[in-house]
C-alpha cells in the first residue's frame, strides 16, 4: 500500500522554482506590498549585481537607487516612493516595464543561479 505525494511533489517543486513555474516566491512578489517582500527578500540579494549589470546599465541596487533619486543604498526608501512614479524611473532606466516586472527578473535569475 502506496500514498500518492504526486500533489505534494508538485508544491514543493513550484516553491523550489521547478515544474515550469518560479512557484511560490512568484507569487508572493504579486501579492505583497514592496515594504514586505524587501522583508523577505533583500533588496540587495533579489537584485544582485550580476543581475543588474546582464539586465540593466546599473552595477550595483545601490547604484539604481541613486540614479532614481531615491537614496544611496537604502532599499527600504522604495516604500516612500510612490508605485506608479517607482514604475516610470524603472521604465525610463531599465528594459522594464515596472518594479514588479524587475523584482519578478530578479527573482527568476536568483532562483536560476540557486538551482546551478
Amino acid at each position: 500500500m502506496g500514498f500518492n505525494l504526486g500533489g505534494l511533489g508538485d508544491m514543493l517543486g513550484k516553491l523550489q522554482g521547478g515544474a515550469g513555474g518560479t512557484g511560490g516566491l512568484s507569487e508572493m512578489l504579486k501579492k505583497l506590498p514592496l515594504g514586505e517582500i524587501l522583508q523577505k527578500l533583500p533588496l540587495d540579494q533579489l537584485l544582485n549585481s550580476e543581475f543588474l549589470q546582464k539586465y540593466t546599465p546599473f552595477k550595483s541596487a545601490a547604484e539604481m537607487l541613486q540614479k532614481f533619486g531615491i537614496g544611496g543604498s537604502d532599499a527600504n526608501a522604495l516604500q516612500n516612493v510612490p508605485p506608479q512614479e517607482l514604475d516610470e524611473k524603472v521604465n525610463a532606466n531599465t528594459q522594464f516595464g515596472s518594479m514588479q516586472e524587475l523584482l519578478q527578473k530578479g527573482l527568476e535569475f536568483m532562483q536560476q543561479r540557486q538551482g546551478k
